[in-house]
């Protein structure tokens, strides 16, 4: 990692020195769990899908079980993934980058 004007590079993309992928306080939570559909208990939690880091609703017993909603195709992952850096203000270059860096 090369140290750039407060940030790091990586791959050519500049990476916010603040960046937290797992930053969910500026996602909305949907009115159900995306996995079970429950109504209480929920919390906006971050998972490492195979396209990136994305934000999703769960009920605590989904979270604690890592039962994650089955999307019904990879441009509906990818969608999710990109919603996640719209919340957290940064394009998918930018969160790839970050993700290589913590992973």
């Amino acid at each position: 990692m090369i140290s750039v004007s407060g940030g790091v590079i990586a791959d050519q993309h500049t990476v916010p020195p603040s960046l937290d992928l797992d930053d969910t306080r500026t996602c909305p939570a949907l009115p159900g769990c995306e996995s079970c559909d429950a109504v209480d208990d929920l919390d906006v939690v971050t998972a490492d899908l195979p396209v990136g880091v994305a934000c999703l609703t769960l009920c605590g017993s989904c979270a604690d079980a890592g039962d994650l909603p089955r999307f019904r195709s990879w441009s509906a992952a990818i969608s999710r993934v990109l919603d996640h850096c719209g919340h957290l203000g940064v394009d998918a270059d930018q969160a790839a980058a970050a993700r290589s860096i913590c992973g």
